[in-house]
């Protein structure tokens, strides 16, 4: 949107414009929301849902994490992928949204170096539950966005 002056130059112009990243899904195109596009209110009603697939997000989960994962990431996943018909939702595999959550992950670092440099420092940290070391940042961890679009640390697996 341009505001010229009295004069006819223009001396504002605003654009709200968001280029997103497209997946496509069965061929029809939807966009991925970037996390600093999350709404505070929003995001504060959903750090919970990001947290506890955080922290499942690891290998060798038992049955029921392999199930109590498989019930939020519908969830995630709608958050994320913008406009997503409840019905192509449906039809997508937990694999198959296990990738999506990847890909929103890996893009969220790819385009937040201070949260990916944050990542890389806690990579010699051991999980306190197994006491393996987790690959922070990997597909097994995802971090959990903030307001801002950022992380102040990421849920490796444990």
């Amino acid at each position: 949107m341009a505001y010229p002056t009295k004069r006819g130059e223009t001396v504002l112009t605003l654009s709200t414009i968001v280029t997103r990243p497209i997946i496509a899904i069965d061929g029809k195109h939807y966009e991925l929301r970037a996390a600093d596009e999350m709404p505070w209110l929003e995001f504060r009603q959903h750090a919970g849902v990001f947290r506890e697939a955080s922290d499942l997000m690891r290998p060798n989960l038992t049955k029921r994490e392999r199930a109590r994962l498989n019930a939020i990431l519908p969830r995630l996943v709608s958050l994320l992928v913008l406009d997503l018909p409840a019905a192509v939702l449906k039809r997508l595999r937990p694999e198959q949204q296990l990738q999506i959550v990847s890909t929103f992950s890996d893009l969220l670092l790819a385009t937040n170096p201070r949260l990916a440099a944050q990542i890389a420092a806690t990579a010699d940290r051991s999980s306190t539950r197994t006491g393996s070391n987790s690959a922070p940042g990997s597909r097994g961890s995802i971090p959990v966005p903030t307001r801002t679009g950022g992380s102040p640390t990421s849920r490796s697996r444990r």
